[in-house]
């Protein structure tokens, strides 16, 4: 059996909910949360080794704001590789690379990198 542990900020702590049992502890830091579910839910079944899956609950400015980490990432990723793209077709146009670093907003060396990458 997999135990459901679900976890969410509480001040300098985090409260940790194992639904299947009814049972609740908390942790000091997200490195505590594991063994202190584990040991609960151990104490309560007295089975030696559970096995669980954490599930966070945050804040929801927290949440977006790492949603909008993740799209910037996605995005950062997505641009380069139009970069790279546009760079290549400058470059097989026959731009030289100081024309292509001065148009795309690169230095002539990091033009020449995205083509030789």
């Amino acid at each position: 059996m997999i135990y459901r542990v679900e976890i969410e900020p509480d001040g300098k702590y985090w409260n940790i909910s194992v639904p299947q049992i009814q049972r609740v502890t908390q942790a000091r830091t997200l490195g505590e949360v594991e063994s202190m579910a584990k040991d609960l839910i151990s104490i309560m079944t007295e089975e030696p080794d559970p096995q669980i899956e954490v599930q966070m609950y945050l804040p929801s400015q927290v949440e977006e704001a790492l949603r909008l980490k993740i799209e910037a990432k996605e995005a950062e990723w997505r641009a380069h590789q139009s970069m790279v793209g546009a760079v290549r077709l400058l470059h097989d146009e026959g731009v030289p690379y100081r024309e292509i670093g001065q148009t795309m907003g690169i230095s002539h060396q990091r033009a020449q990198q995205l083509v030789s990458a």
